[in-house]
């Protein structure tokens, strides 16, 4: 972010929007990888499955734009 702050032309912008692009796409892909292990049972003992699943309820027990706003924050 700082060379787009200190350089401010269109090329720096566009490869800082490159590499959020490509952070996000494999972000995204990890976490689809992640889900779909979870899917396979008897992957992670009980006590991590019972721990994982008291995370996403406290990530998305409140309304959406908590939610969205908070970012997954709350999981303290």
């Amino acid at each position: 972010m700082l060379p787009v702050l200190t350089r401010r032309d269109l090329k720096t912008l566009l490869k800082a929007l490159r590499l959020w692009a490509i952070v996000l796409f494999f972000n995204l892909v990890g976490t689809a990888i992640f889900a779909g292990i979870l899917q396979i049972k008897g992957v992670f003992s009980p006590e991590v499955d019972e721990a994982l699943a008291k995370v996403a309820h406290t990530l998305l027990s409140a309304d959406f734009m908590v939610t969205v706003v908070c970012g997954g924050s709350r999981a303290g």
